[in-house]
């Protein structure tokens, strides 16, 4: 299910009913907590995906380290299908100062 909320198409949240509505017909239960900060971190990680692919003639990251991070510990979680009560917020903060420090040094 997180790839769906994720990558998925429209997200309703119903807050009530602690479920979410994705693309009118794929309906799953969900804190709605939960589903507020994947549709925040959905709506980052296509912010990011999309300067990517306009910056695709410039350096990897773009110089956006952190978000970068955030994209990658996504793409980890997706791979490992990590459910939501999993996150850790002090793992993808250590990713992006891990990212910082490798963009530093690239310069």
């Amino acid at each position: 299910a997180l790839d769906l909320l994720l990558l998925g198409g429209e997200i309703k949240v119903l807050h009530a009913q602690h479920r979410v509505v994705i693309d009118n017909w794929i309906d799953l239960t969900i804190s709605p907590r939960v589903a507020v900060l994947f549709k925040a971190l959905r709506h980052q990680m296509m912010s990011l995906m999309r300067r990517r692919i306009a910056d695709a003639g410039g350096a990897r990251d773009g110089g956006h380290a952190p978000q970068a991070a955030v994209l990658e510990a996504v793409v980890e979680m997706v791979k490992r299908g990590t459910v939501a009560a999993e996150i850790n917020p002090e793992a993808i903060k250590e990713r992006a100062i891990a990212a910082r420090e490798r963009e530093q040094q690239a310069k």
